[in-house]
């Protein structure tokens, strides 16, 4: 334990670490004040989300109504014509300032959605992801109707969830989520290889690792590093999401169930809430820089050179996203090989373009990632894999001539 507690409080010493724990921060604040919501419109909708019901979806219709027709009146007695174009009549000067034009375009979009969901008309289409599942888990749509049963009998969508009429949720797990585990692996690498190097790099690798004793020692340095890259993804995160939630003011859409939050394209496939939702989130994320750690641990272990190090693992990194590159998406076994690596938790590849997929985990969606059980059977398949690689390459440092 005194050696462990040593190479933990060595890693935290290195300046580097720090300069790049910084930076990461950094750039996430960027991130989030660049693409936060208006504030205005965050308070607004803060204010009137709510439950879905008949009395709530009347006042926003009312609203609605009254505006339009005001606008129209101003538009005749200004210009002669009549006009239903919100658009034009704003362009006009015939609804008001930029806010009162958001407001009117907020209240539209809810009273709409509101209506679609009193009246049974909002439905999650499930024929292009029936016809995505071809022989392969054929049992998952009769799963996917089930699940709408249990959603509208739980009231999951009867809420006005601020995530569904902002980019809010679009920041924060298409950005900034992303971003933290991203950052974080890359860190993790950094430590692995620069920690297994300082033996070789100061010399003293033939007389640390002449003994049995000595030879755990770069077991001790890979538990270190998982160590201080668990504290640095805790921190980065809480840093992160604490900048995410003063800024968007969303704090209120984390008591949303995550079915009012997103669009019928993806179904959740249990129900949970936002918070719950983005628990999950950062919990499956870990695995990815948990896995990046082992991995840079076994190639720090054939060879002591940290650079070759890097470039090994971004090799590695580079045919992962390949693999999920050539991901056709549809259900078939080729593609679940292609698309089960770590890359599969943060990114898909759609009509050629590259999405971060952190949104939409654990959902039924028209290809392969929702396959049962894929993030958590990815995530466990890797972690194992990782450690039966790092076990392999400690008996071949265990083996291998130091002098």
């Amino acid at each position: 334990m005194r050696i462990l507690g040593f190479e933990f409080r060595r890693i935290l010493s290195d300046k580097l670490l720090w300069i790049f724990a910084a930076v990461s921060v950094l750039i996430n604040f960027m991130l989030v004040f660049a693409n936060a919501p208006d504030a205005d419109r965050c308070i607004w909708l803060g204010e009137n989300c709510g439950p879905v019901t008949e009395d709530s979806v009347a006042i926003f219709e009312k609203d609605c109504n009254s505006k339009l027709q005001n606008a129209q009146k101003r538009y005749t007695a200004l210009y002669g014509g009549e006009t239903d174009d919100i658009d034009v009549l704003y362009l006009r000067g015939c609804i008001g300032d930029e806010n009162d034009y958001e407001v009117m375009i907020l209240q539209m979009q809810m009273a709409s959605h509101g209506r679609a969901v009193l009246d049974g008309n909002y439905h999650f289409a499930l024929d292009t992801f029936a016809a995505s599942r071809g022989s392969m888990f054929t049992f998952q749509v009769e799963d996917a109707h089930e699940r709408i049963v249990e959603m509208n009998k739980n009231g999951e969508t009867a809420q006005f969830s601020p995530f569904r009429f902002s980019n809010a949720r679009e920041t924060l797990y298409g950005m900034l989520l992303p971003a933290v585990v991203i950052e974080t692996a890359i860190i993790s690498v950094y430590i692995v290889l620069r920690s297994l190097e300082v033996e070789f790099a100061h010399g003293t690798a033939s007389v640390v690792y002449c003994t049995r004793t000595g030879r755990r020692l770069n077991l001790i340095k890979t538990l270190s590093a998982v160590g201080v890259m668990t504290v640095l993804y805790a921190a980065i995160s809480a840093a992160s999401l604490t900048a995410y939630f003063i800024l968007t003011r969303q704090g209120v859409s984390l008591s949303s169930y995550v079915a009012a939050s997103v669009y019928p394209g993806q179904l959740p496939k249990s129900s949970m809430t936002e918070l719950q939702y983005l628990a999950a989130t950062i919990f499956v994320g870990y695995a990815v820089p948990v896995v990046m750690t082992l991995l840079s641990a076994a190639v720090g272990n054939y060879q002591s050179n940290s650079y070759f190090g890097l470039a090994v693992m971004g090799a590695v990194v580079g045919i992962m996203i390949l693999f999920q590159r050539m991901c056709t998406g549809t259900m078939t076994l080729g593609n679940l090989i292609l698309a089960g690596n770590p890359m599969a938790l943060l990114l898909k590849f759609k009509d050629g373009k590259l999405l971060f997929r952190m949104g939409e985990l654990f959902s039924y969606t028209p290809d392969c990632y929702s396959a049962p059980l894929f993030e958590c059977a990815v995530a466990a398949a890797w972690l194992s894999a990782g450690m039966i690689i790092l076990f392999f390459a400690r008996r071949y440092f265990r083996r291998k001539d130091l002098w």
